[in-house]
């Protein structure tokens, strides 16, 4: 899983690459969007062109959550953690975050 804070589409920067040349190594690859306000839960896309690449789109649910205290950014953490497990119904055996405010706490 690549956590990024840029999203996928035309312009690709490093945690594109990476996760292109992990496919090209026979990896599935969960590609995480930065929160979008246009999404009202987490959902799943397959991408046409690369069949092992599932793109998540994360809704923006809490804004300041750096400004909330440790113990409740934690528990939001899990609570997205478990969000995103359940959707993609399988094991992440390496999660890369490039994101430094998002999922903290994994």
């Amino acid at each position: 899983m690549i956590i990024s804070p840029e999203s996928w589409g035309i312009n690709f920067v490093s945690k594109h690459h990476y996760t292109l040349e992990l496919l090209k190594r026979g990896n599935r690859v969960i590609f995480l969007n930065p929160p979008n306000k246009k999404y009202l839960r987490y959902n799943a896309d397959f991408h046409p062109d690369y069949k092992s690449l599932v793109i998540l789109n994360s809704p923006n649910l809490l804004k300041g959550l750096n400004w909330l205290t440790f113990g409740v950014r934690k528990i939001y953490h899990q609570y997205q953690a478990n969000i995103i497990l359940e959707l993609i119904n399988d094991k992440l055996d390496i999660v890369w975050s490039f994101d430094p405010y998002r999922l903290q706490y994994l």
